[in-house]
């Protein structure tokens, strides 16, 4: 991500009091970034929604079948250059 997205990204967090931000005691130059107990409560309500989804798309498959998706799908979103041959 482009560093001003991630500011933008971090004030939005910070404004909904999901994070707060200090500067590095060994470097004043840099911000330490943490979770703030709204934003612990925020992220586990979403790791619970994200897995009621994978069950619900996912229920036919076993674990080992998700397994293997999920590292297809991994291999196929890293892919490889595509290269067309000359004409």
């Amino acid at each position: 991500m482009d560093g001003t997205n991630i500011v933008v990204l971090l004030n939005e967090l910070e404004a909904e009091d999901l994070i707060e931000r200090r500067r590095s005691p060994e470097d004043r130059r840099r911000h330490l970034v943490a979770l703030t107990e709204a934003g612990a409560k925020r992220l586990a309500e979403a790791e619970c929604a994200l897995a009621a989804v994978d069950n619900e798309v996912l229920g036919a498959l076993d674990d080992s079948q998700r397994e293997v998706l999920y590292n297809l799908l991994l291999q196929a979103a890293r892919g490889s250059e595509v290269r067309c041959p000359l004409d």
